[in-house]
């Protein structure tokens, strides 16, 4: 979702030199606007499934486990939530300063 272009890399891609993402605990990093919708389809063989796809940019995305994915789905933890709801959503994928200081410290 996030693209190289823009110093973030898709989830799943790994960084060269065997580097990991780290993050503060409980901070939000990125955010881009996706869409989620729920579908019903029926494969190859007739049979129906119910999903929940992403749309993010001009491609969708769905995991390998749509449908137990989709059942799977539950409210996010409060903290988070609160996060969101202040945040300010990138149109361009592009990393921007946190709008709301989670941890009460001062900056350098």
């Amino acid at each position: 979702m996030f693209t190289a272009a823009n110093g973030l890399r898709q989830v799943g891609v790994l960084k060269s030199g065997g580097e990991v993402d780290q993050a503060a605990p409980k901070t939000m990093t990125h955010v881009a606007k996706a869409e989620m919708y729920a579908v019903r389809y029926g494969d190859e063989k007739g049979q129906a499934h119910t999903v929940m796809l992403v749309k993010a940019g001009d491609q969708w995305y769905m995991p390998p486990n749509a449908e137990q994915w989709s059942k799977d789905l539950k409210p996010i933890a409060p903290w988070l939530a609160d996060q969101l709801s202040k945040a300010t959503v990138s149109t361009d994928n592009k990393s921007r300063e946190d709008t709301v200081n989670v941890l009460g410290a001062e900056k350098p």
